[in-house]
C-alpha cells in the first residue's frame, strides 16, 4: 500500500503509538524523484492515514 501511495525506496520503518491508543506505522520513503516521505498508516486496519512531504 506504502509503495503504491509513494512509489520509491523504503527506508525505515516505525511502529507507533499515539493519542487514544492509536497505533501507527511511520515509513520513511525515498521517491523517485529524491525527496524524502512519511507516510503514516493506521497499523490496525491498515488505512493510509497520513502523507508528509520534507
Amino acid at each position: 500500500m506504502v509503495r503504491v501511495a509513494v512509489p520509491g525506496e523504503v527506508l525505515d520503518v516505525a511502529l507507533n503509538e499515539g493519542a487514544g491508543g492509536v497505533w501507527t506505522y511511520r515509513f520513511t520513503v525515498l521517491t523517485r524523484q529524491g525527496e524524502y516521505c512519511d507516510v503514516t498508516v493506521d497499523a490496525r486496519r491498515n488505512k493510509l492515514m497520513q502523507v508528509t512531504y520534507r
